[in-house]
């Protein structure tokens, strides 16, 4: 009995998911349902001074606690496809041949996993379009199947993918795109960590900072662009005009306040000295990283430095700070 069930199981696997994997249409499905347009945003929370909410990278974000997983995929790798008829293990409805019946499950496997990659990049969908996106969806899953227990996972390659050997136009747009907005999931599924406050850091004696390591929380990403990518992605997703889509270097920093997922945008040094403290470098070696990209005088980057450090500690962006040994 157990044989018999585990061949049934194998069996449906290769049914309903591996024509996808095999790049093939299941019989009966329409490709018309796979595509469908991006859902409009729910999350419109008020961004704090120079950053930009990113709660709508999942409409219900803001509600789902860290850890808790989307729908699981039970896919799992196999052998070659198995050349059984339907007919030999599902039964004809009163309207519907089996091998059709097993077509609407293989369809709705496709749909659900184009529905789970739309909500995690809907700016990519918005951006392509729903026809093109149905597309993409399709070669990105061939190339990298479901594989996880977790949906929360599914779309972790797509900038890998889009920056492979795909033909898409502005591909190097699409992919900055794509590591922006799965930075967004990232950042809302990393685990919590004690941030440090204000009060916190009064308490340090100001004479040992330049010798302290600041650590970051978890939940904070950094990256550099080679496009306008938070001003697009933020006019694609709140469905406004485009701005100019042509190169240009910015850098942004993604994290995670109050169980929101907030972007802001950063000048060069700043992005510089967060991405020095982040490696675990001491406090003073960012800073001069940071002010070999500062234009302005020796004064002017005191005041800046002074401003970003107290936005940044307001924003939740340290976890702890300690000696360098």
């Amino acid at each position: 009995m157990q044989s018999s069930l585990d061949n049934l199981e194998r069996w449906l696997q290769d049914a309903i998911v591996r024509p996808l994997e095999r790049g093939a249409t299941p019989a009966g499905a329409d490709s018309a349902d796979v595509a469908r347009p991006a859902d409009a945003e729910s999350v419109d929370a008020a961004p704090p001074t120079g950053a930009e909410s990113a709660g709508a990278a999942r409409p219900v974000d803001a509600a789902r606690p860290t850890g808790a997983a989307r729908p699981t995929d039970a896919a799992r790798p196999t052998g070659a496809a198995r050349s059984v008829d339907a007919a030999s293990n599902i039964l004809p409805s009163r309207h519907l041949a089996p091998r059709e019946r097993i077509a609407i499950y293989s369809g709705m496997y496709v749909s659900r996993l184009h529905e789970c990659l739309e909500v995690d990049f809907p700016a990519l969908a918005r951006f392509l379009g729903p026809e093109p996106f149905g597309r993409l969806v399709r070669a990105y899953l061939r190339k990298f199947p479901s594989r996880h227990y977790s949906l929360n996972v599914l779309g972790r390659h797509m900038t890998e993918f889009l920056e492979g050997d795909v033909k898409f136009p502005r591909r190097a747009l699409l992919a900055d795109i794509a590591r922006l907005e799965l930075a967004m999931s990232e950042v809302f599924d990393e685990e919590g960590s004690e941030t440090l406050s204000p009060a916190d850091l009064a308490t340090l004696n100001p004479a040992e900072w330049a010798g302290m390591r600041v650590k970051l929380v978890p939940a904070l990403r950094l990256h550099a662009f080679a496009h306008r990518t938070n001003a697009i992605v933020t006019a694609l997703r709140q469905e406004q005009s485009l701005p100019d889509l042509r190169r240009r270097p910015t850098w942004v920093v993604v994290y995670r306040k109050d169980w929101v997922v907030w972007r802001m945008d950063l000048s060069r040094s700043m992005f510089e000295i967060l991405s020095v403290l982040k490696q675990g470098e001491p406090l003073s070696h960012a800073l001069a990283v940071g002010a070999s990209h500062f234009e302005g005088s020796i004064e002017e980057l005191q005041a800046s430095v002074a401003r970003w450090f107290s936005e940044w500690t307001a924003e939740g962006f340290y976890a702890a700070i300690e000696r360098a040994q």
